[in-house]
């Protein structure tokens, strides 16, 4: 049943967190996935099930670790009506999260599994595709009568920023070479003081890269 997988997938995740080694590539996968699984159980408690009494159950079945005998006792009914009540909510709430999404994210494939819960949910938002000072820079309103057709250049761009792509290019890269970066970017060690220069001037375009080569020598 989808509710008794979600419940158990949050506690698997939990404890996979605690095995890794904070910052780690396999820490930040299951971090990953906490994040994910949590704007699923959000969209599940503020959109995917509207009508109080269910909402009331599935908070119930919840709250009571899946004891129906005590959820039957609290509605004041049986136990085979609970568990009706709560496998008709399960297949409800499966359908428009999707059906394939929560063993996409325990398999590891975010963006499979994101991408399956957007479509079925019906909900994107433009922070949750492309990098947040990007799409916080487009303002929300109704846009002016323009083909979708005529926005090539716009459409190129937004990909080029997209959190997939970039995690995608991410993982070929070297985690060590990117520590040294990041190192030197945000040290306050006067000893990079130089190369901490350069490599500003070389993320904000004002040098290229065989002007950084060269001065690295």
């Amino acid at each position: 049943m989808f509710l008794r997988k979600l419940y158990d997938a949050h506690f698997t995740i939990k404890e996979c967190l605690s095995l890794y080694k904070e910052g780690s590539p396999e820490w930040q996968l299951e971090q990953d996935k906490m994040k994910l699984l949590r704007d699923i159980i959000q969209f599940i408690k503020t959109d995917g099930v509207k009508q109080a009494p269910a909402k009331a159950k599935l908070d119930a079945i919840m709250t009571a670790h899946f004891d129906y005998a005590r959820v039957a006792s609290m509605f004041n009914t049986t136990v085979s009506s609970i568990k009706a009540s709560i496998s008709y909510l399960s297949k409800s709430i499966e359908s428009k999260v999707g059906v394939d999404t929560l063993d996409l994210l325990l398999a590891g494939d975010i963006e499979s599994a994101r991408s399956n819960f957007q479509a079925c949910s019906n909900i994107y938002n433009l922070n949750d595709l492309i990098i947040g000072d990007i799409a916080n820079r487009i303002p929300f309103r109704v846009p002016k009568a323009i083909n979708l057709g005529d926005c090539v250049s716009e459409l190129e761009f937004l990909k080029s920023v997209s959190l997939p792509y970039i995690r995608k290019e991410f993982t070929n890269l070297s985690l060590e070479k990117l520590i040294l970066i990041k190192y030197i970017l945000e040290t306050s060690d006067s000893r990079y003081t130089h190369e901490k220069q350069l490599l500003h001037a070389y993320i904000l375009g004002n040098m290229s890269m065989e002007e950084l080569v060269v001065s690295l020598k």
